[in-house]
C-alpha cells in the first residue's frame, strides 16, 4: 500500500508539472506584440508603458521560473508539509534579501532580478527537500 500511495504521489507531480509546462508553453509562444497591446489597455500614460516595456522580459520569466514553486507548493500543501514550506521560504527569502542588497546598484533591474532568484529559490529548495519528505511520510 506504501508503494502505490508514493506512486500515486510521483504520478500527481508529473501531471501537475506537466500541465504547468504547458500554460508556460503556450504563454511563451503567444505573439509578443499581445504584451504590448495588454499594457497599452492598461496605461496612457507614455511613461508608465516605457518602463512597462522594458521590464517586459523580467515579468515574462516570472511564471516560468516560478512554476515549480507553484507546483510544490500544491505538493506540500496536499501533504501536510507546511512546517517544511515556511522554513524553505524563510531560506528564500533570505536569499532574495542577499541578491536584493548586492543588487540595489543595479535598481529596479537588480529588483527584478532578486525576485527573480526568490522565486527559483524556492522551488528548487523545494524539490530538494521533497524526496526526503515523501520517505518520511509516506
Amino acid at each position: 500500500m506504501v508503494g502505490a500511495s508514493a506512486a500515486n504521489s510521483m504520478n500527481c507531480r508529473a501531471m501537475s508539472c506537466t500541465s504547468g509546462l504547458v500554460v508556460i508553453r503556450a504563454i511563451k509562444v503567444s505573439p509578443p506584440m499581445s504584451s504590448v497591446a495588454l499594457i497599452d489597455v492598461m496605461t496612457t500614460s507614455a511613461e508608465v508603458r516605457r518602463v512597462a516595456r522594458e521590464f517586459m522580459a523580467f515579468a515574462a520569466a516570472a511564471p516560468v521560473l516560478g512554476a515549480l514553486a507553484y507546483t510544490l507548493d500544491g505538493v506540500f500543501i496536499g501533504a501536510t508539509w507546511a512546517r517544511d514550506m515556511r522554513n524553505l521560504m524563510l531560506v528564500a527569502f533570505a536569499i532574495y534579501l542577499a541578491t536584493w542588497w548586492a543588487l540595489t546598484p543595479y535598481g529596479n533591474a537588480g529588483l527584478w532580478v532578486a525576485i527573480l532568484v526568490f522565486l527559483a529559490a524556492r522551488g528548487l529548495l523545494q524539490a530538494a527537500r521533497y524526496p526526503a519528505l515523501l520517505r518520511q511520510t509516506f
